[in-house]
């Protein structure tokens, strides 16, 4: 049996998406940051607009699917080399990832994301490297499935 190159990366980044949404919920309840996950994916969509429940809802859709993208663009680089150093892999992809996407927006002077706090900012940092751990951890799940079955 193949292994569904995207249908692996879909549900890695999706068990991302879930964890990083479960972290930013412990964090933002112990007051540690002010922004989230799905407050910078509706900050991406609306520029900080809108801040409804119905706004907060797209921001965590936007989110599922920057995740699941990024899932997938993972497993299409592990496909291209190897699955050894995984962890390793993930991780640094998760840390790269959060280094260009919180970097851009400061680069590019966008008003939205210019009162990012230094809290936030390490907030971002450890969910990067939950995001990676969670996609290898969910890849190494997914395989030890497909070889029991």
């Amino acid at each position: 049996m193949t292994k569904d190159i995207i249908a692996r990366g879909v549900i890695a980044g999706g068990a991302a998406a879930i964890i990083q949404n479960l972290y930013a919920f412990l964090v933002r309840a112990a007051g540690f940051t002010t922004m989230t996950y799905a407050d910078y994916a509706r900050a991406t969509l609306f520029d900080m607009r809108y801040n409804d429940n119905f706004a907060q809802f797209l921001g965590y859709i936007g989110h599922f699917t920057w995740d699941i993208l990024l899932g997938v663009i993972f497993v299409l680089l592990i496909n291209k080399t190897s699955e050894s150093f995984l962890i390793l892999k993930s991780i640094t992809y998760g840390v790269v990832i959060w280094y260009m996407v919180k970097g851009a927006p400061t680069f590019f002077r966008l008003p939205a994301f210019l009162s990012i706090t230094p809290q936030s900012m390490f907030f971002f940092f450890i969910g990067s490297i939950i995001f990676g751990i969670t996609i290898a951890l969910t890849l190494k799940i997914l395989d030890n499935n497909r070889l029991n079955t």
